[in-house]
């Protein structure tokens, strides 16, 4: 996506608030926004054309280098794709605006969540989401219903958790301080994490 495009989007319309690039993909923030639960739209450019996607940031998930804990590609029609982010698409720049603006308007308004809702919304996308999704939605659901039986689901998930990744080494303590039923600490762990996880929004998005 053009950084044209993108500064026509973050500064002349109120629907985001935020944004940063890392190598050819864009991020931006929804506005309004809160802490415990970000959430926008992201593009990413490949051989075949733009990846239109949408990012769910909540401050309740086990801390890494990247500020999002699920990704999903925004609903868009084969015949639409062609034309505003295929390879060689060429529409004007007030159509492709238009047709970002109205597909992020609809995102925004299923992605305004709280932790709650986005459980609910985790839960019911369930078979789609990665590994470290599903280990992200087993620590917010703990967060939310201090149910110590989740360590049955969050043992079935760490075979399928690359070893080496610095989430995994997180869950597996997880997993360990539910099998200790201590409450307090795993809370304790968990304000850790949001501070971590703010750290890592800080290093990455600008305001607008």
């Amino acid at each position: 996506m053009k950084k044209k495009i993108i500064t026509q989007l973050t500064k002349n319309t109120d629907i985001f608030s935020a944004s940063f690039k890392k190598d050819k993909t864009w991020m931006l923030v929804f506005d309004p926004s809160t802490k415990n639960v970000r959430s926008g739209v992201g593009f990413s450019e490949y051989s075949s054309g733009t990846k239109f996607f949408y990012w769910v940031f909540p401050n309740v998930c086990f801390p890494f280098i990247f500020p999002y804990s699920l990704l999903g590609n925004v609903d868009v029609s084969d015949t639409d794709r062609a034309h505003f982010l295929g390879k060689g698409s060429s529409p004007s720049e007030s159509e492709l605006i238009d047709f970002i603006l109205d597909k992020c308007k609809l995102v925004r308004e299923s992605l305004a969540l709280d932790y709650t809702s986005l459980v609910e919304f985790l839960s019911a996308n369930y078979d789609r989401l990665s590994s470290f999704e599903k280990a992200d939605y087993i620590l917010i659901r703990f967060y939310i219903e201090r149910e110590f039986m989740l360590v049955n689901e969050a043992e079935k998930l760490v075979p399928k958790l690359n070893p080496h990744n610095p989430k995994t080494i997180k869950f597996r303590d997880f997993i360990q301080l539910l099998k200790s039923q201590e409450e307090s600490k795993i809370i304790k762990e968990i304000e850790l994490f949001k501070k971590e996880n703010e750290k890592v929004w800080q290093a990455h998005f600008v305001e607008n």
